[in-house]
């Protein structure tokens, strides 16, 4: 675990370095090499969990046994279209909308919580009812033409200065270009998440304050042949 490692680093420095360092500039120092093995690896792998945690069979999952209590609430950012914490699609031919509509939700997010006129209170019509950091990564438009949208959207750029860091936009085209967000293990031919999805993984988790993750377009994103099933 990160907590054993932690103590394993901490005893060999006591070990092996006059004068040990205190504990200030060791936590300092972890706290780097922690930083620079998230960078360069992705998040850090977890234990592979079984389906039934614990019981002998299936029977754990019996429906009295959790279903019982009241009834959760679905948690809304737009009452009725766009549920909080779920993966959601929005599907339609290219030059629908979609971007637009994905940069103006996320620009409301974002905006939540600062002073805001009441038309941009809603999207299509409904009430924005969460905020937070809005992150939206891009792989098809640059950020010129993700700036005449944004203009497009928000003219006098009063959204933007409202959501202020808040609302992120990434474009992979000038970033590095687009990823797959999985890619096939060269050693046990399992799918795991690829090392630049794991980085963004890492760089999101560290968004206390997360509410929206939006991926323009998602096929651009998908690992191998898209008329394969696999």
């Amino acid at each position: 675990t990160i907590s054993e490692a932690r103590d394993a680093t901490f005893g060999w420095m006591q070990a092996h370095m006059q004068p040990p360092w205190p504990d200030s500039r060791f936590e300092a120092e972890w706290k780097k090499l922690d930083q620079r093995d998230r960078h360069a690896n992705g998040p850090y792998p977890t234990a592979e969990q079984p389906i039934v945690p614990q019981g002998s069979g299936l029977d754990v999952w019996a429906t009295h046994k959790w279903s019982m209590g009241e009834s959760p609430k679905r948690e809304f950012i737009v009452p009725g279209l766009i549920l909080a914490g779920k993966h959601q699609l929005l599907v339609a031919e290219g030059g629908a909308g979609k971007t637009f509509l994905a940069l103006d939700l996320a620009m409301k997010v974002a905006a939540y919580a600062g002073p805001k006129p009441e038309d941009i209170k809603k999207w299509c019509g409904m009430p924005v009812n969460k905020g937070g950091t809005a992150v939206v990564i891009t792989t098809e438009d640059d950020k010129e033409e993700l700036h005449i949208r944004l203009n497009d959207i928000d003219p006098d750029g009063s959204m933007r200065r409202a959501g202020g860091d808040k609302f992120i936009v990434l474009p992979t085209i000038n970033t590095g270009g687009s990823f797959c967000v999985s890619e096939k293990d060269p050693r046990t031919g399992e799918i795991k998440a690829s090392k630049k999805w794991a980085e963004i993984l890492t760089m999101l988790s560290a968004i206390p304050d997360l509410s929206l993750v939006v991926i323009d377009t998602l096929n651009s994103t998908l690992h191998g042949d898209e008329n394969s099933a696999v």
